[in-house]
C-alpha cells in the first residue's frame, strides 16, 4: 500500500475514490478525478461530454477522434508515471 492507497487504486488527491478503486481503463479515461481536467478540456474541445455511450461515438467521427487519443495518450502517461513511482517506493 501506498500513501493509503490500494495497489492498482486510485490515487486522486482531490477526492476520495471508494476503497479499492481500481486503475481500470473506464475508470482512468472517464471517472478518475486525477483527470478531471484534462477531461474538461477535451470535452469542451468536442462539445460533448466523454462518457462509456460517448466514446464510440467519438472514435467513430474523422474530426473528434485525435483529440479523444491525444486525451487517453496523457492520461496514460500519467497513470504510467504514477505506477513507476509507486513500484520505486515498494
Amino acid at each position: 500500500m501506498r500513501l493509503g492507497i490500494p495497489p492498482g487504486g486510485c490515487a486522486a488527491k482531490t477526492v476520495q475514490p471508494p476503497a479499492g478503486t481500481q486503475e481500470t481503463i473506464i475508470h482512468l479515461l472517464i471517472d478518475c478525478p486525477q483527470h478531471d481536467a484534462i477531461r474538461e478540456d477535451l470535452q469542451q474541445e468536442l462539445q460533448m461530454s466523454l462518457c462509456r455511450d460517448s466514446a464510440s461515438i467519438i472514435l467513430g467521427d474523422d474530426s473528434t477522434r485525435d483529440a479523444l487519443k491525444k486525451f487517453c495518450v496523457k492520461v496514460a502517461t500519467k497513470a504510467i508515471g504514477r505506477n513507476k513511482a509507486s513500484n520505486q517506493d515498494s
